[in-house]
């Protein structure tokens, strides 16, 4: 069965260029725009793992985590992982405080990267494409 991902990215053109390695390497995926749309979207859905942006308009990523770890006792056991180019590590420190379990700069990854994270964090070594 597909390990399901959920992208929190407001820039049309990352969000799809992760989303479509992540489906060629056999994950089903889900794309929504901000914090505030992940929330409602985590409210009734559980993916195995959340790629979050920290920077976006309606929600941001520090305070969507925060909701989703506090908020919504489903989406608890959903790994976490930062996807932002906010790199300084009280960020990361803030992050990881709040609930996340990994942090990922984009400006020093690829999808096939990222993918090879997911692979390892959901314990799914044959989604490394």
């Amino acid at each position: 069965m597909a390990k399901k991902i959920l992208i929190v990215e407001d820039d049309a053109v990352i969000s799809t260029m992760y989303a479509t390695k992540l489906r060629m390497s056999g994950f089903e995926v889900t794309e929504v725009e901000n914090g505030a749309d992940a929330v409602m979207y985590l409210d009734g859905n559980v993916p195995d793992a959340i790629l979050m942006d920290m920077m976006m308009p309606v929600m941001n990523g520090f305070d969507a985590i925060s909701m989703i770890r506090s908020y919504i006792p489903g989406a608890k056991a959903a790994k976490i992982i930062v996807f932002s180019n906010l790199d300084g590590d009280e960020h990361q420190k803030r992050a990881f405080k709040l609930g996340a379990d990994g942090y990922m700069v984009k400006a020093e990854t690829t999808p096939a990267k990222v993918v090879a994270f997911l692979g390892e964090l959901l314990g799914d070594g044959e989604t490394l494409g």
